[in-house]
């Protein structure tokens, strides 16, 4: 919990967060971040976000489950216009891999409602994705990757499709570079991968007392 007094601005801020393992193979999260901000002119405002998450990876078994559920409102009185906004978020990820070969596949959802002082606006998008990874030796992999964005209310869709390739220099390291030829960007959606047209990188690591020190061991020897 902390509290900044400004001259500008008084605010309050509360982060919490939990994880636990109730059983082996199975993760649970949760993290809540809350501010509320007051200025010199009048000005209220709070922004929260709730975010609860789960893994489960069955041991000795090719699947493995990601959800991640997020709550966030954001509201403000006092200035030239007032709001009130809120969105339900919801991404599922499902991996299936076997032999050298990896199947993935995204499904996001989110339902949104934005009151702008007496005006109200509400819409659902969800987003599905699939990709296909294959391991070429004990370092380097490919892939492509499809997926679409799609707005009910308007009836829009959008669409991201594209290949890359993969190197993983240690373990737990992993670097991707790649090219989309058509993309789109929601924030929202982010573990279905990059999906923005054009070219990218990635750096990925993951961390644990194992991890580090095989990274650690990997650079000294450069």
């Amino acid at each position: 919990i902390e509290r900044r007094d400004a001259d500008s601005e008084n605010r309050w801020g509360l982060y919490s967060g939990a994880v636990g393992e109730p059983r082996k193979g199975l993760g649970l999260s949760a993290r809540l971040q809350w501010f509320d901000t007051e200025t010199n002119t009048g000005i209220e405002g709070t922004q929260a976000d709730l975010r609860l998450g789960l893994v489960h990876r069955p041991f000795a078994r090719r699947w493995t489950f990601l959800n991640r559920t997020d709550f966030a409102i954001d509201t403000e009185t006092g200035g030239i216009s007032n709001f009130d906004n809120w969105k339900l978020v919801n991404n599922l990820l499902v991996n299936y891999r076997r032999q050298g070969t990896q199947l993935s596949t995204f499904y996001g959802a989110k339902y949104t409602r934005d009151t702008i002082d007496s005006a109200e606006y509400s819409g659902y998008t969800d987003a599905l994705g699939l990709e296909y990874r294959k391991d070429i030796g004990k370092r380097w992999d490919i892939g492509a990757r499809a997926s679409t964005l799609h707005s009910w209310n308007s009836e829009l869709y959008d669409y991201s499709y594209g290949l890359s390739a993969g190197f993983s220099p240690a373990t737990n390291i992993w670097v991707s570079a790649g090219y989309n030829w058509a993309g789109y960007e929601d924030d929202d959606f982010n573990m279905a991968g990059y999906t923005a047209q054009g070219p990218y990188i990635k750096l990925r690591f993951k961390f644990d007392q194992q991890s580090v020190r095989d990274a650690a061991e990997w650079f000294n020897k450069q």
